[in-house]
């Protein structure tokens, strides 16, 4: 028996609430103001439509009813299972007004990139990969806000939480859209830009997670975990854009020799944390015959180079740039919102009109 346009409807609406509960990790008794089982009925698709049963499921999972019954529904491709609650609501209400605005972000353009075969784990194989998709991309972009801009892939940077995540990659049907924690250091934000462009570049197709668990020790493995496999990948972009291997080559040569400060006075181009100095270099002499040293032993030494580094570059130029950009797109459109969305949306992008 052909299912009936009410029936079709009721199952269309409860496979989004169940999808939106996966998604945030939301669990049936987490939802107030309903009943457990008036929320398993709309999961089932048996129960008839009411908005005053809808909005308690709706506030629960962080979701605008309005959108939940839109035709147009298209769900952000990314997931977020075991965040903070505040974190949860503030990325609510992001990916709600992003949906609202969505068809007037700029379409960008994505470039190509051969992304390695699921079944591939190695982590040399996995770096040679990224490695090759930063040196294409660095012939022509040679920072990170040419990077961006060039590829129009628009960034909002907020103020969050110092315990919120450092950044995440929107995605809803073809646009897209950057969201940056502004409260991090300024050498995590470019190294969080650009393991979200790595993002953009190698995951767009697909759904990911914002807290998948990634270990130190991930990072010392030959196998990289099929699950973590797409972070490694991301982060081995942003590290490679920031410390070639050309770069790590020189200073694995010397890591632990006294001319290591000579030989590191002039190789240095970007702002960059001794850390991801360390594991550059690590990449390099785990791929070499004999006893690989310690990360950590790596790393306490190169932290001796703090003072040689370059000093952060401030983003914030390019960052005041993508936020008026935003800014003069959404004013655009102002007259579409009522004053009720309009401050919705205003006050989730943190931006400040008066300044547009």
């Amino acid at each position: 028996m052909n299912m009936t346009t009410i029936e079709q409807l009721r199952q269309k609406i409860g496979n989004r609430i169940a999808a939106e509960m996966r998604r945030k990790a939301v669990r049936t008794e987490q939802i107030s103001g309903v009943d457990a089982s008036v929320v398993e009925e709309y999961l089932a698709g048996r129960r008839e439509i009411s908005f005053d049963e809808l909005r308690p499921i709706c506030q629960a999972i962080g979701l605008d009813m309005m959108l939940l019954l839109s035709p147009n529904y298209q769900p952000p491709r990314v997931i977020y299972r075991s965040v903070g609650r505040a974190f949860r609501r503030q990325m609510a209400e992001i990916e709600t007004t992003m949906a609202l605005v969505a068809e007037w972000l700029p379409k960008p353009q994505r470039p190509w990139a051969k992304r390695p075969p699921e079944d591939i784990t190695d982590a040399n194989e996995l770096i040679s990969y990224a490695n090759n998709a930063v040196e294409a991309l660095k012939t022509n972009h040679y920072d990170i806000p040419a990077l961006f801009e060039a590829h129009r892939l628009p960034v909002l940077a907020i103020q969050m939480n110092e315990d919120a995540f450092d950044a995440c990659l929107l995605h809803i049907g073809d646009r897209f859209l950057v969201v940056l924690n502004q409260c991090k250091p300024q050498v995590r934000q470019a190294f969080s830009l650009l393991h979200e462009f790595a993002h953009f570049l190698f995951d767009a197709d697909r759904d990911l997670p914002v807290d998948v668990d990634l270990f130190a020790s991930d990072f010392y493995q030959d196998t990289i975990r099929q699950e973590v496999r797409h972070e490694y990948l991301a982060n081995k972009f942003a590290q490679l854009w920031l410390v070639p291997w050309e770069t790590a080559e020189e200073l694995a040569k010397v890591w632990n020799k006294p001319e290591l400060f000579e030989v590191s006075r002039h190789l240095f181009q970007h702002p960059i944390s001794p850390d991801v100095l360390a594991h550059a270099v690590y990449d390099v002499l785990r791929q070499r015959p004999g006893r690989v040293p310690t990360f950590t032993a790596i790393r306490d030494r190169l932290r001796e180079l703090r003072d040689r580094l370059p000093a952060a570059d401030s983003l914030d130029a390019f960052l005041q740039r993508q936020k008026h950009a935003l800014t003069r797109l959404l004013l655009e459109h102002q007259d579409d919102f009522s004053p009720e969305r309009w401050m919705q949306i205003t006050r989730a992008w943190q931006l400040d009109i008066t300044t547009s």
